[in-house]
């Protein structure tokens, strides 16, 4: 963001907060996804602040102008918002956001920690490429929380840190709350939209994705769709689509009506992460390309088939699974979304016994992303 554009913000939309922010245990880097940690630290005392100046802080913004000036504000105004707050432990759920890895230094006896928040790829405008053009130095913090070693022993190639494999945070909240209000299990299979809205003046432009075509990034989904649904219905199972979009209108369910060409499944439209999870987990199997979604439903042990099979990961070293070395074609995965294919790890995944499956599921949390319950790895680490 331009500093005139910032600044406009700042004065004409941002929230005006008076009063000087309470020292808190620990303080949430980015006030996205603050409820389910507020939830998970309810022992301790917990706050978050707006990075992105939706709402900004008039005493500590005054402060920094002052001392700092207007170069680098989002990064001095960090700076001055920690220091007044003063927490124990600094946590930042978006591991993509570089700048928070720019901080620690100024803070040595604070804990800085991240969490992946998402699946990570070799591919631009993900963090792994972005890191490898701005070739930023000094970037540093002391734990980053990581779905598995694998995927750490990309960070630590960037950033001074300790890895630790926990899996994914909200998979490891969500999965145990299914299991304990003993939710059934229905004969359906589940298709994970990766929907994205156009946006003007944006990288996902009326016309592209991350800068590829839009009708070329859904090339999986319009060949391998009616194909699935297809095979659904061949094996008597229900056919829903779960969707990722949360707005009113219907863009999203017509996309889908577009490709199957009809109206012989269940969309479900979710109000909140918690309904999609729930929704994966009361399914009996789940198709996916390549969401997070997806990995989490087998790390959570439900039976799913990855068609990975969208451009970005045409090649070797972001195939399914990446950064762990896996052929390009397994058992239940492949980049390859002709019919037969398709046809192979469905087959496959129907009717593979529950104890080879096991055994899949637990060489994929070893590997990929791993699942540790409650998350209590996290709270052994920050001694909470």
């Amino acid at each position: 963001m331009g500093k005139l554009k910032l600044l406009l913000k700042i004065i004409f939309f941002s929230k005006k907060i008076l009063k000087r922010p309470k020292n808190v245990e620990i303080l949430m880097y980015d006030d996205i996804h603050q409820s389910i940690f507020k939830s998970f630290f309810k022992n301790n005392s917990f706050d978050a602040f707006d990075i992105r100046f939706n709402e900004i802080n008039i005493i500590i913004l005054l402060k920094t102008i002052i001392f700092k000036g207007i170069k680098n504000i989002l990064y001095n105004y960090s700076l001055e918002y920690i220091k007044i707050v003063n927490p124990k432990i600094v946590i930042n759920f978006l591991d993509t956001r570089i700048d928070f890895y720019k901080l620690k230094k100024n803070f040595k006896n604070m804990k800085f920690v991240s969490i992946q928040f998402a699946y990570r790829a070799n591919k631009y405008p993900d963090i792994f490429q972005t890191l490898k053009l701005i070739k930023e130095k000094n970037l540093t913090c002391d734990y980053i929380f990581c779905f598995s070693n694998s995927v750490g022993k990309e960070y630590l190639k960037y950033i001074d840190t300790k890895i630790i494999s926990l899996g994914s945070f909200r998979n490891n909240i969500y999965l145990p709350n299914f299991k304990k209000k003993g939710l059934e299990i229905k004969k359906r299979i589940s298709f994970i939209s990766q929907f994205r809205r156009p946006i003007k003046d944006s990288e996902r432009s009326l016309h592209k994705i991350n800068m590829i075509d839009r009708n070329e990034f859904y090339l999986p989904e319009k060949v391998c769709l009616p194909i699935i649904q297809n095979l659904s219905f061949r094996h008597n199972f229900e056919f829903s689509i779960i969707g990722c979009s949360k707005n009113e209108d219907d863009l999203e369910l017509n996309f889908f009506k577009k490709i199957l060409n009809n109206n012989n499944f269940k969309f479900f439209k979710p109000k909140n992460d918690y309904d999609s999870y729930k929704e994966c987990y009361e399914s009996e199997i789940i198709v996916f390309i390549d969401s997070t979604l997806g990995y989490e439903a087998i790390s959570a042990g439900k039976k799913a088939i990855s068609i990975n099979s969208r451009k970005p990961f045409y090649d070797v070293v972001s195939g399914f699974g990446w950064p762990f070395e896996n052929e390009l074609k397994g058992e239940f995965w492949t980049n390859d979304h002709s019919s037969s294919e398709i046809e192979r790890i469905f087959n496959y995944i129907v009717n593979v016994p529950s104890e080879e499956w096991n055994i899949n599921v637990n060489e994929f949390k070893k590997n990929i992303l791993n699942f540790n319950e409650n998350n209590s790895l996290l709270l052994e680490k920050l001694e909470l």
